[in-house]
């Protein structure tokens, strides 16, 4: 594929790998506000494209994995900045383009052979780095939740609001997709389709007095007070720290200042102050921690997670803490990006998914019908044989979305 028109080339580095669907769609958990769509080329094969709304402008975003590089295009909202090389820096950012993966992934197929058995398969599975505010809020939601709903009150949040900056319409012929299966048979819109873009909420819009109401009115429930609590809680810190009567501008960029200021924390001191916010248990940290605050040690334990680290490696404990804390032992200081391998393969919504990049291990691939797990400073045992059950759990078959981050 070469660049369509209108389109800019952003390459990848030598040797990168990314498995685009697997960081920004829905399902996968990360981010729940991308949009995808297929649009039928007339000169071309039919092509995939992404979009995300940001405060001033759209990202539209086409990934050519044989050619190595991404396309993008920008339109930018009324009061948009411009700024020509914003598009391309700000996707090396969020997409966490220039982290050396294909070093972490053979160090982890080396010393980690379950790892290993996997990595093939969900290769580029980066971690993004999103911004703090929107992650927060939507890990609010995922509070004993399903994926869907998240993202259907992810879409509310930005609908009731924040005001549209634009309307974009397709070509006759574009396909509204909603799966990750790129062979789905898709809606094909009649007439032209039009896809409405608002941005995500201010934290002032969202801790004014009438909004918990508002939430529980749109479905929200008991999330509805979390949110609102946080909102205000973020913006009556911004404005002690201006000292004087602020406007709404001012006390937003407070709070995205002092949230992108935990970046530069230590990881269980950006937690601490995460836990004591509404609405933020330990598992709603650990997620905004790894995907927006610079933490690739934070690992978030939910029910997947507890399955595979007792079915794979033998760790049987139901402690959050302790689990998180013997699987970054085997991974190491970016354990959150290995875990994020194995959870993908865990999810049986995932199990016919096909690989996007390979990883040379240089490490034995153990066989389906057994795991090898080798840890000799782990207080496991040095060599053990695990033989592979089908799953019996019906709540591993209920619902094949279900990612369950629950404070």
């Amino acid at each position: 594929m070469t660049a369509p028109a209108g389109y800019e080339t952003l390459r990848l580095a030598q040797a990168s790998t990314i498995a685009l669907p697997l960081m920004i769609a829905h399902q996968c958990g990360q981010a729940f506000r991308w949009r995808k769509v297929a649009i039928l080329d007339p000169h071309g094969p039919m092509r995939l494209e992404w979009s995300l709304c940001l405060r001033d402008r759209v990202v539209f975003l086409v990934h050519d994995q044989e050619a190595g590089c991404l396309y993008y295009r920008t339109l930018a909202g009324p009061k948009a900045e411009s700024h020509k090389t914003f598009t391309a820096s700000w996707l090396r950012d969020y997409l966490n383009l220039d982290k050396p993966t294909s070093v972490w992934y053979q160090g982890w197929c080396k010393r980690d052979p379950i790892f290993a058995k996997h990595a093939k398969r969900f290769a580029g599975a980066n971690i993004l780095r999103q911004d703090p505010w929107e992650c927060m809020c939507a890990f609010i939601c995922s509070s004993n939740n399903n994926i869907p709903r998240i993202s259907q009150m992810v879409h509310k949040l930005c609908a009731h609001f924040s005001s549209p900056i634009l309307d974009y319409t397709y070509p006759k012929g574009t396909r509204l997709c909603h799966s990750l299966d790129l062979n789905e048979l898709w809606k094909e819109e009649a007439d032209a389709p039009t896809l409405t873009y608002h941005p995500f909420p201010h934290p002032t819009r969202l801790a004014e007095r009438d909004v918990e109401s508002r939430l529980r009115a749109l479905g929200f429930g008991y999330r509805a007070k979390y949110l609102a609590n946080t909102a205000q809680a973020l913006c009556d810190q911004a404005r002690l720290q201006i000292g004087k009567p602020a406007s709404d501008e001012e006390v937003n960029v407070g709070v995205y200042n002092y949230l992108e200021q935990l970046r530069a924390l230590p990881y269980y001191e950006a937690r601490e102050k995460l836990l004591q916010l509404s609405g933020i248990g330990p598992k709603v940290a650990d997620c905004i921690l790894l995907m927006s605050l610079d933490q690739p040690s934070s690992i978030p334990v939910d029910r997947h997670v507890f399955q595979f680290a007792e079915r794979w490696y033998h760790i049987r404990s139901k402690r959050y803490e302790e689990v998180a804390d013997k699987l970054r032992f085997i991974w190491g200081e970016n354990a959150g990006w290995a875990h994020s391998v194995l959870f993908y393969a865990d999810l049986p919504s995932f199990a016919n998914y096909m690989p996007a990049g390979k990883v040379d291990s240089g490490a034995k691939q153990p066989t389906d019908a057994q795991e090898t797990a080798y840890f000799p400073h782990h207080g496991l045992p040095v060599m053990s044989r695990i033989k592979q059950e089908p799953d019996t759990d019906p709540a591993l078959h209920a619902s094949p979305t279900k990612r369950s981050r629950t404070s």
